[in-house]
């Protein structure tokens, strides 16, 4: 969350680009983004170069990347009991997974077929679902993406990222150009799949059915809050009627120290003139200036 301008966009775009000191380099993310170029590829294209390799290839090098670190957990004598006890468990999960392939989730293209007909017998079942889901239509999967509009190119982009799975999706406004049953179908997706998502949207519906936690960008850094966007929004408000209740003291407390000052002024060359006051009006006139002095 934040206004927009201060770097929602550019914060997502760099953690896509691995560009974040400290990121965890193991991890894939993918990325979709507002705006499309789209690519020579058709949807079915697209689909099998996942199954077959292209993200499919990163994402098992980023499971050998985690498997050595791990092993090296494993083989180091100064390992305490509890780091070997995770890193045991965490090696035989992600050794599974590798050894399978069921970490890329990816069925053999042509499964379940005999259901399908026309271009989407072309992809798996998985593939066909996302597509469907996104309200692609079977005409379409075999043009190429760069002949969609817009609209349709984010589609695209945002049925593949769902169908490589990898660890982390960054979504830039992806309800833009989905309607309803598109908008229904990626809540559902994301929620059944327990993906991890970074999204930024204004469509507050939309964030309240996948998020568990918002993030805040302010003043240049981020404010994390446990909850939905609801949720978040009744603690924004709450935060707001408390900072204008202050302000109001302030306020107050400010201008009966003026009325003070101007009044012990008014007195300074009469005979009911106090000098201890005039002194007391001429440390208040200096404090005048700081911030949060008459709210105490």
């Amino acid at each position: 969350m934040g206004h927009n301008g201060v770097g929602k966009s550019t914060l997502q775009r760099r953690i896509a680009a691995g560009s974040v000191p400290g990121w965890p380099m193991h991890l894939t993310v993918e990325m979709v983004e507002q705006e499309i170029l789209g690519t020579p590829q058709s949807a079915v294209e697209c689909m099998h170069a996942i199954s077959k390799g292209g993200r499919g290839v990163e994402k098992r090098r980023a499971l050998e990347r985690e498997i050595a670190q791990l092993e090296a957990v494993l083989e180091d004598a100064n390992a305490s009991p509890e780091d070997m006890e995770e890193a045991a468990g965490r090696f035989s999960e992600l050794y599974d997974k590798f050894e399978s392939g069921s970490d890329n989730g990816n069925d053999d293209i042509g499964t379940n077929a005999s259901t399908a007909t026309g271009a989407f017998a072309k992809v798996d079942a998985r593939a066909r679902k996302i597509l469907k889901g996104l309200q692609l239509k079977e005409s379409m999967l075999e043009t190429r993406g760069d002949l969609l509009s817009g609209g349709w190119r984010m589609r695209l982009a945002l049925a593949e990222v769902l169908y490589s799975e990898p660890n982390i999706i960054l979504l830039d406004e992806p309800t833009n150009h989905l309607d309803l049953s598109a908008v229904l179908f990626l809540e559902n997706y994301l929620v059944e799949k327990d993906t991890t998502v970074a999204v930024v949207s204004h469509d507050g519906h939309f964030l309240d059915a996948i998020c568990t936690d918002m993030i805040k960008i302010e003043d240049t850094k981020l404010k994390c809050h446990v909850g939905n966007y609801s949720s978040f929004c009744e603690r924004e408000e709450q935060t707001w009627v408390r900072n204008c209740s202050k302000a109001d003291a302030v306020a107050r407390q400010e201008k009966k120290a003026k009325d003070f000052i101007q009044k012990q002024r008014s007195m300074a060359n009469s005979k009911r003139r106090d000098d201890n006051k005039l002194k007391q009006a001429a440390e208040r006139q200096k404090k005048q200036g700081r911030i949060g002095l008459y709210l105490q």
